[in-house]
């Protein structure tokens, strides 16, 4: 038999279909050889069917699936490049979260800790001194207060270091009416069993996130003295009660001050308290022989701003007779208003002062030496204002609490 385009002979019939299988087979062979046994055989041979060896001596079939392999392109090495960027920096993210919420409930931990340590404290001091007044029981607001030397940080602000975080404590003291009304009514009764001592402490940490509050605990102490009468063998209770009226400028607030550091001394006392929220501190004393007056005066507010009285007194001062063991009696400060401050610019002439005489009888003026062609008074109670120079009245001013106003005046 004949194969195709070969040239090869094969004699005799075929009979077998394998054997004429492998004959078709080779006739497909293509490309140069060598005639071995009268037969011709190809130098190389491509081979389509599983199994046999191609050109390259690989196995036949691969070549197939080889051909639909291009490999990775570089925009497949970028695109999972970007995907794997994203995707560490969402898990760096969620660690970061976590870390820092670990480490803000370990802070509140030793916060809560700190709190209720201060807490305790002052519940000691309250039933050494044996008294419901924050000034007696060595009370009253204060920043990191009892720090001891194994907790020191080092740092003025966060002066508590525990566990390698520095943290703030502060105290606020304040003496509450368990019923109603103002503690200073109940010195006005001449009881003050119905008054009590809250003692307010919040701790915060360096490094707390913006949006982390700080812990905060309060304890209210209960009174500790007779039922009816709640004062000691040998004591009296001094109330400081401060409050303000509305001003001739309409900006002041009518009613209560709190907030407001007021001082006793005099007959054996020297304390110092903070108004509560009816603009009240109480003082129990033990009066003394041999003395016979209090100084009761008002240290101002503990924010910020300069409240002045009528009389432009900063820090006004009470002489106040001795209270006898057993009684009480309350001091009141009237008027306390938040100051003004006002600068004259002297112009067309020269002047020693400028005076401000006010529109009230009941308003002390003030005096200022012209420096540089200006008077300034730094402190002054809200209200109506004539400015005089020379005792000549040369324009009306009106400041409001809290006011820093200037004005041009002209030398008459």
């Amino acid at each position: 038999m004949q194969t195709g385009g070969l040239g090869v002979s094969v004699s005799g019939c075929v009979s077998d279909p394998g054997k004429l299988g492998e004959l078709n087979y080779l006739g497909d062979l293509r490309g140069s050889g060598s005639r071995v046994g009268g037969i011709w055989w190809p130098r190389t041979s491509r081979v389509g069917r599983a199994g046999r060896v191609d050109q390259a001596g690989r196995a036949g079939g691969v070549e197939q699936a080889a051909l639909g392999d291009g490999g990775t392109s570089i925009v497949e090495v970028v695109v999972a490049m970007v995907l794997l960027t994203l995707f560490s920096v969402a898990v760096f993210a969620v660690l970061s979260q976590g870390e820092s919420a670990s480490a803000d409930n370990r802070a509140r931990v030793v916060a809560s800790g700190l709190a209720d340590r201060e807490l305790k404290l002052a519940g000691e001091a309250v039933i050494a001194a044996g008294a419901l007044a924050g000034p007696l029981a060595g009370l009253e607001d204060e920043v990191n207060p009892n720090v001891p030397a194994d907790m020191d940080s080092g740092d003025a602000r966060y002066a508590f270091g525990v566990e390698g975080e520095k943290f703030m404590v502060e105290r606020h003291v304040e003496l509450r009416a368990v019923g109603s009304g103002s503690a200073c009514n109940t010195v006005e009764g001449g009881s003050l069993s119905q008054s009590a001592l809250l003692v307010t402490v919040t701790v915060s940490w360096k490094g707390m996130g913006a949006a982390t509050r700080p812990h905060t605990a309060a304890k209210l102490f209960p009174p500790s003295r007779d039922a009816t009468l709640g004062l000691g063998s040998g004591e009296a209770a001094l109330g400081v009660k401060v409050s303000g009226t509305l001003d001739p400028g309409g900006g002041g607030v009518a009613g209560p001050r709190p907030n407001v550091r007021v001082q006793v001394t005099g007959a054996g006392t020297s304390a110092t308290a903070v108004t509560d929220s009816a603009g009240c501190a109480i003082f129990l004393v033990k009066p003394l022989g041999g003395e016979s007056n209090y100084e009761v005066t008002v240290l101002g507010y503990t924010g910020a701003g300069v409240f002045v009285t009528p009389s432009q007194e900063v820090h006004p001062t009470r002489t106040e007779p001795l209270v006898s063991a057993g009684e009480s009696r309350t001091v009141n400060f009237d008027d306390y208003e938040r100051a003004a401050s006002f600068t004259a610019l002297v112009t067309g002439g020269v002047a020693d002062s400028v005076s401000l005489a006010p529109a009230s009888g009941i308003v002390a003026p003030v005096v200022a030496g012209v420096v540089g062609g200006e008077a300034v008074f730094d402190v002054v109670w809200p209200g109506i204002y004539s400015v005089e120079i020379n005792g000549v009245p040369v324009v009306t001013v009106t400041l409001l609490p809290g006011d820093q106003a200037e004005k041009s005046v002209q030398v008459p």
